[in-house]
């Protein structure tokens, strides 16, 4: 890391200790790159970068953890397919957590003095502490929406109430059949082919 920038990044650049730092120290590796620490744009750009990087992290796990939930539960596929993420949640996402670095912008047009790279520096930290924030959030709605998958269960009422109704209607077919019951008009020619049929 250059000298220069060293200072302003301050907790950006520490070594990795929670999820998602990866994606921090990422950002460093832009920000350290020649000619960025002067550019006020592309410490922007570095920024909305990242917040793409975010929300596609936050919806991969989203989808992987609603499979995994549907698998388990048998959850309907065609109910899981309105549940999942789609691309507009993912940029809505996105652009929620690129807005968390609007200070960066607001500071884009100054010079590359020292104090406006402290200014950036603190503006990006407040950014990513931001951005985390919204994102842990995120991760625990998904979570729960994956929680209510998991725990579905395939309503039985339904299969008994049809059972039942097939039992009983078969019942009543084979009484009609059977002659233990007068059969309706309608169901006369069922009876004639049934008994036509070359039984052993």
């Amino acid at each position: 890391m250059t000298t220069t920038l060293a200072p302003a990044l301050g907790r950006l650049a520490a070594a990795p200790s929670r999820p998602d730092d990866d994606l921090r120290l990422d950002l460093v590796d832009r920000l350290v790159a020649p000619g960025v620490a002067a550019d006020g744009q592309a410490w922007v750009r570095a920024w909305r970068v990242t917040a793409e990087a975010l929300a596609e992290r936050v919806i991969a796990e989203a989808t992987d953890d609603l499979q995994r939930a549907a698998t388990h539960s048998r959850f309907p596929s065609a109910r899981l397919a309105r549940l999942l993420p789609d691309t507009e949640v993912r940029e809505l996402l996105a652009e929620r957590l690129a807005a968390e670095g609007m200070e960066l912008e607001r500071l884009a047009p100054q010079g590359d003095g020292s104090a406006v790279r402290r200014m950036r520096g603190a503006a990006l930290e407040a950014a990513w502490d931001a951005a985390l924030a919204v994102v842990q959030g995120e991760r625990r709605q998904w979570q729960a929406r994956a929680a209510d998958v998991d725990a579905w269960r395939r309503p039985w009422r339904p299969l008994v109430v049809g059972g039942t109704m097939l039992g009983l209607v078969l019942l009543v077919a084979a009484a009609w059949i059977g002659g233990w019951m007068p059969a309706p008009t309608w169901f006369r020619p069922v009876i004639d082919a049934f008994w036509r049929l070359p039984w052993p």
